[in-house]
């Protein structure tokens, strides 16, 4: 007998219920330490160019009520809760580009062990 497959989950509700999970147990365990510096949640939205990748991050903006900034070719919209981060950022074809040349030289060049 075949399995019938699973309608695809709701990745939206799935990633919300797991935040209130995780929010819920770290109530439930003062003990356990919590990150002491900014958590940043990164989207970045669907497009086969600059120009619709950035479009998605106008959007996002528009929803938060953030001025979107660019930086090294990285187009942003950051909404800030408290030490927690959720930033829609389009990055450039450009600097795509410039990343996948450097990493070309990935474990080419070690530091010198300093002895």
């Amino acid at each position: 007998m075949h399995d019938q497959a699973m309608p695809p989950a709701d990745p939206r509700a799935e990633f919300i219920a797991a935040l209130r999970e995780l929010a819920d147990y770290l109530t439930e365990h003062p003990s356990l330490p919590v990150p002491y510096i900014t958590t940043t949640f990164h989207v970045f939205p669907d497009g086969d160019t600059d120009g619709e990748r950035q479009a998605g991050v106008d959007r996002f903006a528009a929803v938060i009520g953030a001025e979107p900034t660019e930086h090294n070719g990285h187009y942003m919209a950051t909404m800030e809760f408290g030490r927690i981060e959720y930033v829609a950022v389009a990055i450039s074809d450009a600097a795509r580009a410039i990343y996948r040349a450097e990493m070309t030289y990935a474990g080419c060049v070690e530091p010198d062990s300093g002895s």
